[in-house]
């Protein structure tokens, strides 16, 4: 479901709500499941009905929405990205998506990151000692004599990231005209 939206509420209450409200899913085997998109709101989400939360696993629902849905909205393609959601939300729920595989992917890019992280810092390391020693040795080029009494250490740097804000869990509990929804799935953001 795509809203105008959210009204003010959380995007995860909104969504258990509608999901509640249109009874999605059948009552018998609760296997309802709800994409909500709020573009006024930069928010998505995935309601998981009970019947359907070993397929489609909060980790399953986040991998999603993070890794799927969201590169394609923040380039704009929004169809498409729901189209990319609702297509990897069907394939969970055949059993061709898998907290294994997920876990699998993640460590693999943590070592990835990891390594590059050691070569950055190695590197930064390697040019402060590398100038210190010519520093010390008098080996710096361009005439410029030292002076001990003005030596100072000034300047920063900061690191900062964006990942979209995205969350997982659980909570609420629901049963009525259609399937019931126990709060599983997750939510994001671009």
């Amino acid at each position: 479901a795509v809203v105008n939206s959210l009204e003010g509420y959380e995007i995860r209450d909104y969504g258990y709500q509608l999901a509640r409200h249109w009874a999605i899913g059948q009552k018998d085997v609760n296997n309802g499941v709800l994409l909500l998109v709020a573009p006024l709101e930069r928010k998505m989400a995935i309601e998981v009905g009970y019947g359907v939360e070993g397929s489609l696993t909060d980790a399953v629902s986040f991998y999603i929405i993070s890794d799927k849905m969201t590169p394609l909205f923040k380039q704009g393609k929004m169809a498409r990205g729901i189209e990319a959601g609702i297509d990897n939300i069907l394939q969970a729920l055949v059993g061709e998506i898998a907290d294994q595989d997920i876990i699998k992917k993640r460590e693999s890019q943590e070592t990835m990151s990891t390594i590059l992280f050691f070569l950055f810092f190695f590197g930064v390391v390697g040019f402060i000692l590398f100038n210190g020693i010519r520093d010390i040795f008098g080996l710096r080029k361009g005439g410029s004599s030292r002076n001990d009494d003005d030596d100072h250490w000034g300047g920063g740097s900061s690191w900062s990231g964006s990942s979209g804000g995205s969350s997982w869990s659980g909570g609420f509990s629901f049963s009525g005209g259609g399937g019931s929804f126990g709060g599983g799935g997750a939510s994001g953001g671009w």
